[in-house]
């Protein structure tokens, strides 16, 4: 699906989402407490389904992809209450095992639709998110953390408020990423010493590469497609088509 054919509703959604995000994240650091992040990205995401109900799939109903999602979301919450260890780990890895699931569940029983290629996105955003504020609260890395966490909403909402349109669908490259990134940051929460450090600081830069990248590719095509409209409307205007060779004659003598 375009991004530009996005539903209105579901546009402004990721805006004011994204705004909420960084704030809620914001407040938690400063309370040291990953939950209110957790909760608000839940309580958000919870938004985004009811917006969504006529688009769940073709049918109309939740699906089994939608619904391993929202356990997913579930879980991701859990994950704020758990300490930070074996368990969470396990835990992060479970979410992310179910990720490849539900994508399965939707090609496999055909229910893949545009709504659940962005809940599934979000709750990938979430799980980032808490995990990389936990793990700067709990003091297992450093405040650089923060930045794979909040960069997706830092992201999400710079494309509309730079360029005044909705993102485009995420990349391969980008997916690949995420699951390095995830990874890493289970092997954070165990932790798995002394190689979680160094493998978490290298694929934060993976990671705000695979952003920088995916920005300038939305500002070309957004820059591109600009001037063939602006060239489109100049060929249409009624000036360019009576008098356009009159004024190219007086420029030219």
């Amino acid at each position: 699906m375009n991004a530009s054919k996005s539903p209105p509703g579901q546009e402004r959604w990721t805006t004011w989402h994204s705004l909420a995000m960084l704030l809620c994240a914001l407040a938690s650091w400063c309370l040291g407490d990953v939950r209110a992040l957790a909760i608000a990205g839940a309580l958000s995401l919870v938004v985004l389904l009811v917006l969504g109900a006529s688009r769940w799939t073709e049918t109309r109903t939740l699906g089994a992809a939608n619904a391993i999602t929202l356990v997913r979301v579930v879980l991701v919450v859990a994950i704020a209450w758990v300490p930070a260890g074996p368990v969470a780990a396990l835990v992060v890895l479970s979410v992310l095992a179910l990720d490849g699931l539900d994508g399965w569940m939707a090609r496999h029983f055909r229910t893949a639709s545009a709504f659940g290629a962005k809940f599934d996105m979000e709750t990938d955003a979430l799980l980032v998110a808490v995990v990389c504020l936990k793990l700067g609260i709990e003091g297992r890395l450093g405040p650089w953390i923060l930045v794979p966490g909040l960069l997706r909403y830092a992201y999400a909402l710079g494309i509309r408020v730079v360029m005044v349109r909705a993102e485009a669908p995420r990349s391969q490259f980008g997916r690949y990423v995420f699951v390095v990134l995830v990874l890493c940051l289970a092997l954070s929460l165990w932790p798995i010493e002394p190689i979680h450090r160094p493998l978490s600081m290298l694929v934060t830069a993976l990671t705000v590469y695979s952003f920088a990248r995916s920005f300038f590719a939305m500002r070309g095509r957004w820059g591109s497609g600009a001037r063939s409209a602006a060239v489109g409307d100049r060929m249409r205007s009624p000036e360019s088509q009576s008098g356009g060779v009159t004024r190219g004659a007086r420029s030219s003598a």
